[in-house]
């Protein structure tokens, strides 16, 4: 088991002479070596390898997983930005482990915005190693807590009660903050009541999905970011990446960056965000800001109530139909269905509505009129009047809507603000993400909505059209029509232009 002793204890029995004593117990075995801690705590990447065998990767013209080890025990304050999977999380755990056993007595405290990133992220990375370590650490390992004393301890937990963050004191105190640009103002200012030891520090890691935050304005705010070692891990810098090959399993793969560039666009902000490790440029005109699709992906809402599909029909080409459920809130992609007439797209709907559970029926199946959507409007609708008695019985309590996005708004309001049904579906999607109320799974759907511009034309609100943005990214925005088509406020089931 690794000895308690601090710095102080060393230097008092060095130079009290008691220095050959030391050496001598240094020669029985190293968990009573008490000069290996001196050095571990000088270098936490020589704790890393020598107690929990993980060697931080380098890079040697950029920031890296050894550089944020010598900079949490260099500097109070440490800030890192980074994309996907460069294992950020990964050295933030053996950080706590290295800062909890190295320094006598500590305190740890992580946090994160959710239950779920405290308990299966970095503390599913504490427990791991700690389970891994060559030496017997010692102490009681809990789902989210290591306790070696009372004064003595590591500890994870999410709250959005500042309170909690009060009463924490010790000569030693690390606090790491997982996903930190997920962390709400009144946390950050809690925490920084805690940073009143002279030897307190603080360790934010994240990704950067909004810069109007704390973790944000660490970067970015020319005097909030005075005092922080700011670090930025691009994935392009990692060593898969720059190997070409995946020498580091734990690590993201080799050709992730290159794939992301190539169908997300260097400019798109899930490509500045996930692959660049940039904050998200706040584009005026986007339909939905990057960080309130973030956080959509992130979230989760339990279905209820009204059941719709929203169904965008494509034909031959690169285009795709796309059938989504939107029930209550929560917004999923059911099928992706590539060059297949009306016809075909008809039949998957009845299939689906055949599969969804007999106490929550679909309430309404709506579908792009336009172009080759009115085919697929048609075979529903007749399946639903002359279909076999399987087809008339599935469908008998579904409406069949046809939705004309071009066609002008129900309401007299709304035709003064929304060039047409298109645009008016737009924006209420908007609000959505912009109250917290829908949670989507779909990174396809999610790139589309942040990607997604409005315009100003004739003096009301109108959508960019499919073809620009098809222009842009190389492929049509079909998920998020698919929810647009489901929100879409149309007056009766008929089509308009028949």
């Amino acid at each position: 088991m690794i000895p308690i002793v601090t710095t102080e204890i060393l230097e008092e029995r060095l130079s009290s002479g008691e220095a050959m004593e030391v050496l001598k117990v240094a020669q029985s075995s190293v968990n009573e070596d008490y000069l290996k801690i001196l050095e571990w705590q000088n270098h936490p990447e020589k704790f890393m390898r020598d107690v929990l065998g993980f060697i931080p990767w380098t890079c040697s013209d950029a920031d890296d997983q050894l550089d944020i080890c010598f900079a949490i025990r260099d500097f109070d304050r440490v800030t890192v930005r980074s994309g996907n999977g460069p294992g950020k999380t990964a050295v933030a755990a053996r950080i706590v482990l290295w800062y909890l056993y190295c320094h006598t007595p500590s305190i740890v405290i992580t946090t994160a915005p959710t239950g779920r990133q405290v308990e299966k992220l970095l503390w599913g990375e504490i427990r791991t190693s700690y389970k891994a370590a060559k030496i017997e650490l010692g102490g009681e390992l809990f789902r989210t807590e290591i306790r070696i004393d009372n004064d003595w301890y590591a500890i994870g937990f999410s709250t959005d009660e500042p309170d909690k963050f009060q009463g924490f004191h010790s000569p030693h105190i690390l606090i790491v903050v997982d996903e930190a640009c997920g962390v709400v103002e009144e946390i950050f200012e809690a925490i920084e009541g805690i940073l009143t030891s002279a030897k307190a520090k603080l360790l934010l890691i994240g990704n950067p999905t909004n810069s109007n935050t704390y973790f944000g304005r660490t970067h970015l705010h020319p005097r909030e970011s005075r005092g922080w070692r700011k670090m930025h891990i691009n994935c392009w810098n990692t060593p898969n990446v720059r190997a070409g090959r995946n020498v580091n399993p734990r690590l993201l793969h080799c050709n992730w960056p290159k794939d992301r560039l190539e169908k997300w666009g260097e400019y798109n902000p899930f490509y500045q965000v996930r692959v660049m490790g940039n904050f998200p440029e706040s584009g005026e005109d986007s339909l939905v800001p990057y960080h309130m699709v973030h956080s959509a992906l992130e979230r989760s809402i339990q279905p209820a109530g009204k059941k719709v599909y929203g169904v965008d029909v494509a034909y031959y080409g690169g285009d795709k139909s796309v059938i989504g459920r939107l029930h209550g809130g929560q917004f999923r992609i059911l099928r992706k269905i590539y060059k297949q007439d009306g016809e075909y797209v008809a039949n998957k709907i009845v299939q689906l509505l055949k599969e969804e559970p007999d106490d929550q029926p679909v309430d309404e199946v709506k579908i792009d009129i336009i172009g080759w959507g009115a085919d697929c409007w048609g075979s529903l609708t007749h399946k639903k009047k002359s279909g076999s008695e399987e087809e008339r019985k599935i469908l008998s309590k579904v409406k069949i809507k046809g939705v004309n996005f071009s066609n002008r708004c129900m309401t007299y309001e709304a035709r003064k603000d929304y060039l047409n049904i298109r645009a008016e579906a737009g924006f209420i999607v908007r609000h959505l993400f912009e109250e917290g109320q829908i949670d989507i799974d779909d990174e396809d759907l999610g790139v589309q909505c942040a990607s997604l511009k409005y315009v100003f034309r004739q003096g009301r609100y109108a959508l960019e059209e499919k073809d620009k943005f098809k222009k842009r990214f190389r492929e049509s925005p079909d998920e998020l029509d698919s929810l647009l088509i489901a929100k879409a406020l149309i007056t009766s089931g008929v089509p308009g232009i028949w």
